[in-house]
């Protein structure tokens, strides 16, 4: 018996599905027309034809006759359907039916949408009525409705996608013919061709194998790369892969994002034709995860797209030093790339909907693995999905985590998504840092402005699902008034009208260390789009240590033609100044600058006298010794911060496009505050 029939037979009992008996025995005077079997083809996945198929149930006698007429179909969702005299019979549970003396009633076999989702794994795909005498149910007669699969891949254009998830693909080449032009697969002539597509995942490299095993006939393999039939490079072939067997097997090294092409074939002999029937095509991945690491992520390109990632069930990734916790989670993960071609709303989904065992999603902002802002995650706790949406921002390169997953390999998708709700939500947060000890309260001002038409409706801000792990009050958000004066109850959204801005105050408390990254609050109203988040202009870096490090709260001024704007003339020289107090315990700091935006720009540092003059000659960064804690003595420290251009120009884009002042404490930031910049032409 074929394996694949065995494994139909299988899951179809497993489903619950009964296969009526193909009755013979006759019921005095009724009949069927026509007898025959009502047959529907055409290729896997449809369409079929005819889709309908119409007969009589026919009463020779003199006086009325009662029957029981039931319905069966072996496959789940139900793919035909069947109705007597108009009236739909469904189910096992038989149906009293009365046909007239001398008389019929008409029948009919429907396809339904059911018909798509049946695969051809050589079992018999059948349905139809099951008609018995009332006094008699072992006389009975049965109408049938049959699938005959033909080959919906038996042209190199239209091979099949072989799904990554699912190893093994059945079908048959009966019908299927050889192309002009299409080469003699593993040396043989053949005639009954079958093809498939097979794409490596640009973060895979090894080794495949495919095999024939189960195949009901003498099967020819072959493996090609090209464009097209009669133009291909043969990868690998074979014929028969033992002594003894008619199956075949190749196995080869792939190029990662390497698309192959797949040939099955029935083997000929002496000018004869190609033998034909069940196959079987097996795959068995030997692969290495390339884009484990940070530095290694592989890159999404355009609004949308696919691609598939070999995970190896994402136990064998590893967990980099200051990687995030992925949703709240931990564990290895896989990384990817992609720029925001425009601004809007974006979707990016692993595995297949409605599976509820699939990879965390994580989508950050950021340049390193240990300095991450999250934007968006599909987090482990409760109604989790296999989806993540968010508001990207052109220009902005997000990096995409996917980690914990039970799936061997699994599709990426990503693309732009509608939304009813309108762009227009901005926000920000002040100071740009904190640091405090274990328990201890971090807070920040921060602000929202709708820019919409429209009243934004339960307004909040809302911690990112990193932050999961901590208590219910440990995130705690409080309205506030134009003096940043708390005016409301604690974590009570508001409405804010079109133009208004709101103020918050933000607290957060957290007995863990948090060490690395940056925690990007969540500005939202139920009927608008998040606030987007940019790293260096509206996220807040929290730091978590014990014992409790320094806390630098820093601000930043330019003298610009807008405020909070370096203007930097092309090829030449600005500066912005920086104030900033130490209000935890005294620390050596470093204090470093850096850009957002590549090597575009030369930056350099010194601390400032009262008067904004240089106590030393600028350096790229600068250290102090001990910077005093505010409690014990007053201990304001001022720098300047001077841009150097290289003669590249900047673009005005105030979120991305920053220039940053960093405060470090072994390592760790404890402060930043931020500018933009833009360049414009030299003066003539």
């Amino acid at each position: 018996m074929r394996f694949g029939r065995v494994v139909s037979s299988f899951l179809t009992a497993f489903a619950g599905l009964a296969f009526a008996p193909l009755a013979t025995a006759q019921i005095d005077g009724i009949s069927i027309t026509p007898t025959q079997t009502c047959v529907f083809q055409g290729p896997e996945g449809g369409p079929f034809s005819p889709t309908s198929c119409d007969l009589s149930l026919v009463n020779s006698t003199a006086a009325p006759v009662q029957v029981d007429a039931s319905f069966f179909v072996n496959w789940n969702p139900a793919w035909i359907s069947g109705t007597i005299n108009g009236q739909a019979i469904t189910g096992s549970t038989a149906q009293r039916i009365t046909v007239p003396a001398n008389g019929s009633l008409p029948m009919r076999l429907s396809l339904t949408e059911g018909v798509s989702t049946v695969t051809n794994d050589s079992s018999d795909r059948i349905g139809g009525f099951n008609i018995a005498d009332v006094d008699v149910p072992q006389r009975a007669l049965s109408a049938i409705g049959r699938l005959q699969f033909t080959a919906g891949n038996d042209s190199f254009s239209s091979a099949r996608l072989i799904d990554r998830v699912v190893f093994t693909i059945g079908g048959d080449n009966n019908g299927a013919t050889k192309e002009a032009g299409e080469p003699n697969h593993a040396g043989n002539a053949g005639g009954a061709s079958v093809w498939f597509r097979y794409d490596v995942p640009p973060a895979a490299s090894g080794t495949v194998e495919f095999n024939t095993n189960f195949s009901s006939f003498d099967t020819l393999l072959a493996v090609y790369t090209g464009n097209a039939v009669s133009g291909l490079t043969q990868v690998a072939a074979n014929d028969n892969a033992s002594s003894g067997v008619t199956t075949s097997a190749v196995s080869f090294t792939v190029t990662p994002g390497q698309t192959y092409f797949i040939a099955i074939d029935g083997a000929s002999s002496n000018g004869g034709a190609a033998a034909t029937g069940f196959y079987q095509l097996n795959m068995r991945e030997t692969f290495t995860i390339l884009n484990d690491a940070f530095a290694n992520a592989v890159t999404l390109s355009g609004a949308s797209g696919t691609t598939s990632q070999f995970a190896n069930q994402l136990v064998q990734t590893t967990r980099e030093t200051g990687e995030p916790s992925h949703g709240g989670g931990g564990g290895g993960s896989v990384w990817y790339r992609w720029t925001a071609p425009s601004t809007g709303h974006y979707q990016i989904s692993a595995g297949a909907p409605g599976i509820g065992n699939f990879p965390v999603i994580a989508v950050y902002l950021g340049d390193a693995v240990s300095d991450l802002t999250e934007i968006a995650s599909n987090t482990i706790l409760a109604s989790a999905t296999n989806t993540v949406d968010f508001t990207a921002v052109e220009g902005a390169e997000y990096r995409i985590a996917f980690a914990g997953t039970m799936f061997a390999n699994y599709p990426i998708n990503w693309g732009t998504v509608s939304s009813p709700n309108p762009l227009g939500l901005f926000s920000s947060i002040l100071p740009a840092s904190r640091a405090v000890g274990f328990g201890q309260t971090a807070g920040v001002f921060a602000n929202m402005l709708n820019s919409t038409t429209e009243t934004g409706r339960n307004c909040r801000p809302e911690a990112p699902n990193m932050l999961s792990d901590i208590t219910p009050n440990g995130f705690v958000y409080v309205r506030a008034n134009a003096e940043n004066v708390q005016v409301g109850e604690i974590n009570t959204p508001i409405d804010i009208p079109p133009g208004a801005v709101q103020n918050w105050v933000l607290n957060i408390s957290r007995g863990v260390a948090i060490s690395s990254g940056r925690v990007g609050i969540r500005f939202v109203c139920d009927n608008l789009a998040p606030a987007p988040i940019y790293p260096a202009a509206n996220t807040w870096v929290l730091r978590v240590l014990n014992p409790a490090p320094a806390d630098i709260i820093a601000i930043g001024a330019t003298n610009g033609a807008i405020p909070g704007v370096v203007d930097l003339p092309v090829g030449g020289l600005a500066a912005f100044a920086t104030a900033g107090i130490n209000i935890g315990p005294t620390s050596s700091i470093v204090v470093t600058p850096q850009s957002t935006f590549g090597s575009s720009v030369s930056l350099t540092v010194c601390q400032t006298n009262a008067s904004a003059e240089c106590l030393s000659p600028p350096t790229p960064s600068l250290t102090i010794p001990a910077y005093l804690e505010a409690a014990s003595q007053a201990d304001v420290r001022t720098f300047s911060v001077f841009v150097q251009s290289n003669g590249q120009p900047i673009a005005f884009n105030p979120g991305l496009n920053r220039l940053i002042l960093n405060f470090t404490q072994a390592g760790t930031l404890v402060g930043a505050t931020s500018v933009a910049v833009r360049t414009l032409a030299e003066p003539s």
